[in-house]
Parts: structure tokens; sequence; C-alpha cells
């Protein structure tokens, strides 16, 4: 009955598919713009942010099928022919992603922080840490996560023959399988600290700073630094939320026998990290950044007027397609006349 009730609570899963949804779409247009633009974003900042959005993606695509396909019953059939290896990259591209967005998250308030602290020197300094940073964003993961792959996961049907969960084939003792989220939630810990000491560090860098800033020259470019730095508090705020929820998950797995209790919190990963990962990071950079937001609106802009201009027919009866009108001929024309 508890399986059916788990499978039967699509609410999260339906609110979590409408925020993300068009927020997905949007972060994807800012991250192929930044990479168009690679010259003009030439900061750290900006190359963190495309490093944070690629492990942000493959998070959300591999949860569709990990967890939320099952939910409505969706390709059952189909996933049921995957190897056991194939679904256990789904399993473990959760976690791995995880560990790389709050990775990402750190270095971006860390790049804020030199930027505070060193406003001078932080461009040269960020020249040689951004390599290292990036390496250690996707290679830290896997000393936490790489035995998710060998774990023997299966296409386990529901009671109601059509939604199903990608399930664990548990051999021996179930404590042994319960040390990923207990993992993932010692990580989420320890990166909440650091995180945290970082930001009051900004914070009373930024304060004292600020009493001895006289000087107009830069005012405008200091305006583009702080909406960037206030960017990466809200996103680590967003990222904070899903730790906590880490947390909580870890707690309530290391206590199967309330079961209905671990149903209700593992319910809420969709729009969880949905919210965290993928809705805020992209719509608060549309506010952070001017230049990101213009070129977001200039490619909106261009895509709707091609699509109106492929099918729009004029009041005439001419076919418009693209930017070319089809104008009748001079022989269409002598007949008609005639």
């Amino acid at each position: 009955m508890s399986e059916v009730l788990a499978q039967a609570i699509v609410i999260p899963f339906v609110f979590a598919a409408l925020i993300s949804v068009p927020s997905i779409i949007l972060y994807a247009i800012e991250a192929v713009l930044l990479i168009k633009h690679w010259k003009k974003f030439k900061s750290a900042f900006f190359r963190l942010f495309i490093a944070r959005f690629v492990s942000n993606f493959l998070n959300y695509f591999c949860s569709y099928i990990y967890m939320r396909f099952g939910r409505v019953g969706l390709f059952a059939d189909f996933f049921e022919k995957f190897p056991t290896r194939l679904l256990s990259f789904f399993f473990f591209s959760y976690y791995y992603n995880y560990h790389a967005e709050n990775m990402s998250t750190f270095f971006i308030l860390l790049n804020r922080f030199t930027v505070i602290f060193l406003p001078t020197t932080h461009t040269k300094l960020w020249k040689y840490l951004l390599p290292v940073t990036v390496i250690i964003i996707f290679l830290s993961p896997f000393p936490f996560t790489y035995a998710d792959l060998f774990y023997d996961f299966y296409i386990r049907r529901q009671e109601d023959k059509w939604t199903y969960t990608i399930a664990l084939h548990v051999e021996g003792n179930i404590e042994d399988y319960l040390n990923v989220p207990y993992i993932a939630a010692v990580c989420s810990v320890i990166f909440c600290i650091a995180s945290l000491i970082l930001n009051l560090a900004s914070i009373l860098v930024y304060k004292y700073k600020k009493k001895f800033r006289v000087n107009p020259v830069g005012l405008e470019e200091q305006k583009v630094e702080l909406r960037l730095t206030i960017y990466a508090l809200i996103t680590f705020l967003a990222q904070l939320l899903l730790a906590i929820y880490t947390i909580l998950i870890s707690i309530a797995s290391s206590n199967l026998e309330v079961y209905n209790l671990f149903l209700i919190t593992f319910n809420q990963m969709p729009w969880i990290n949905d919210l965290a990962t993928i809705v805020v990071p992209s719509w608060c950079m549309l506010w952070a950044s001017a230049d990101v937001r213009t070129l977001v609106f200039d490619a909106l802009g261009l895509m709707l007027k091609a699509g109106g201009e492929e099918s729009r027919i004029s009041s005439t009866g001419r076919l418009f397609i693209g930017r070319k009108r089809i104008q009748p001929t001079t022989a269409t024309q002598t007949i008609n006349s005639s």
C-alpha cells in the first residue's frame, strides 16, 4: 500500500515540471550565449556559471529517468530492457552532480570573495585558479560516488502495474547500501559550514572596504560586481535548501521503520531539486547581469520574429517565407490582365 501511495503522489512532480521546463530552456539559452560570446564574458564568474550549468543540466536530465518517468508510468517497457549498469549510472548521476553542484557553488562564492578582498589582483589570480577549480568540481565527486556504478539496479513495477521505480537488489545487510545518502549528508554539512564562513567573511570585508571607498571612478563596475555577488548569495541559499533536504533524506532513509516519513520526504525531491538547481540560477541571472539579459531578450526576439515570418500570410493573400515575399511574375500578371 505504501508503495502505491508513493507512486500516486504526482503533484510535486507536476509542479516541478511547470517551474523547471521554462527555466531549463532559459538556463540553456544563457549558457549557449555565454559560450558564443566567450571573449566578452571572460571573467571566472561566468566560466564557473557554465560549469555549474553542466552539472545542473545533467542532474535534471538523468533525474527524469531515475525517478520522474516512473511516477506517471512512462516508458516502463523501454527502461526494463536497460542493462543494470545503465540504471546504476542514472542513480550515480544524481549524487555525482549533487556534489559537483555544491563544489561549483562554493567556488562561485570564493570568486566573489576574492573580487571584494582583492579588487585589483583577482583577475590575475583566477587566471591560474580557474582550471584547478573546474578540475576539482568534476573530479572530486568520484571518490564519494564511484561505488554507485556497481550496484545492481532493476525496474520494479508497482501494484498498479504501470508505475515503477528503479529499485536496488539488496544482498546482506541493508546498512551497507545506506552510506550513499549518508556521505551526501556529511558533505552537505561541510558545504554549509564552509560556505557560511565564506559568506560571512565576504560581508565583513565588503563593509570594511566600503567605509574607505570614496573614489567614484569605476562606480558602475562596482555595481555590476555587487549584483553578481548578490546572485552568488541567492544561489547559495537555494543550494543550502537542497543541502538541508539531503540531510533530511539521509535521516529518513536511516529509519525505514517509519517508511511513510521517508516517502513524504522523498516525494518532495523533484521540485526542491529543480528550484535550487534550475529555477533560481537561471532567472536570477536575468536580474544580475544586464549584458546577459540583453543577449537573452535579443535572442528570444529574433526567434519569435523568425517564427512569425516563417508562417505569416499577408492580408492581400501573399505568402511570406522568411524575409522573402513571393511576388507574382510578369507572365502571371499578363495572363490575369487578359
